[in-house]
């Protein structure tokens, strides 16, 4: 019953947005693109040869990346698996009854374009990274709606004490090509766990190394292959909250591939605050961001 309702919520969602994207602006800018700027500019070349590499997919169960498929020219080349720390994989985080009320929700919300065709929602601080600047004047806290799942991570092993303090919704499309290259997050003002609630389709996270090459070396099992030969996979599945912190926070990259998006993807990013702002330097404006966050009578910053 559940799969057939998420076909026909899909199959409505896709014949609605195609009507929708044909007036659609594009807010790619730089080398990112989506496929409503490429078929725009047909006469440059803007997809990429990717470099030929090896999977690896995670393993919530032994906290491992492992190889499913290995030719016989790679068994002694190749580990079959290799620890990879650092990622909490929690399924069915929310029920099916309360994933609909929580993406009705979101769409009751304006939606901004992004890059690399996402739409996006802010609830926090505007913030300049590059110059480590954070304006609160427009932040009005986290909204109403999203206090049942904010109240549930303090349930979670490993997010007793998480604070959250910014919330930004992200909408995958297949039809606009979204996707996200491989980055780490900023981590002056965001802390150590990065939390992502997955809804309305199964995906993937995929890392990709990008800590230094001494670091890499001393690494178990694979420290002697090339790290751009490898890539790893986390299952995002509908409903689950996955969690990065530690060396899948900061020595692995994250993104989305575009091949990866086959049907809509909502996501809920839920971060909390860095050293800097909780016991630092900046503690009195980290007071205040938690304090506007907790009023949970946000709306979203345009």
């Amino acid at each position: 019953m559940l799969y057939t309702e998420l076909r026909r919520y899909h199959a409505n969602y896709r014949n609605s947005k195609m009507e929708e994207n044909k007036n659609e602006e594009c807010a790619c800018v730089g080398i990112r693109t989506c496929l409503k700027c490429e078929m725009i500019h047909k006469s440059e070349t803007l997809s990429q040869n990717q470099r030929e590499c090896k999977h690896y997919y995670y393993n919530h169960a032994t906290k491992s990346a492992e190889l499913t498929t290995i030719t016989q020219n790679e068994i002694n080349e190749l580990p079959h698996f290799f620890e990879f720390p650092g990622v909490i994989v929690i399924n069915d985080f929310i029920s099916h009854s309360e994933e609909i009320a929580l993406v009705n929700a979101i769409d009751g919300e304006i939606w901004k374009l992004s890059q690399s065709g996402r739409r996006k929602q802010d609830f926090g601080p505007k913030v300049n990274f590059k110059k480590q600047k954070c304006k609160i004047a427009s932040f009005s806290g986290l909204p109403s709606y999203c206090k049942f799942a904010v109240d549930r991570l303090s349930s979670i092993n490993g997010l007793n004490d998480f604070k959250t303090v910014e919330l930004c919704n992200l909408e995958y499309s297949p039809e606009r090509g979204s996707a996200i290259d491989p980055h780490f997050d900023d981590s002056w003002l965001w802390g150590e766990r990065l939390v992502t609630l997955n809804l309305l389709s199964d995906s993937w996270l995929t890392m990709t190394w990008g800590g230094s090459s001494i670091n890499w070396k001393n690494l178990p099992c694979i420290g002697m292959i090339d790290p751009t030969d490898i890539k790893v996979k986390i299952p995002l599945r509908a409903r689950s909250l996955v969690v990065l912190h530690g060396p899948a926070r900061h020595s692995w990259k994250h993104g989305i591939l575009r091949e990866d998006i086959k049907n809509r993807r909502v996501c809920c990013t839920f971060r909390e605050l860095s050293f800097e702002f909780l016991n630092g330097n900046q503690r009195n404006q980290g007071c205040n961001l938690l304090k506007i966050a907790n009023t949970f009578s946000g709306n979203v910053v345009l």
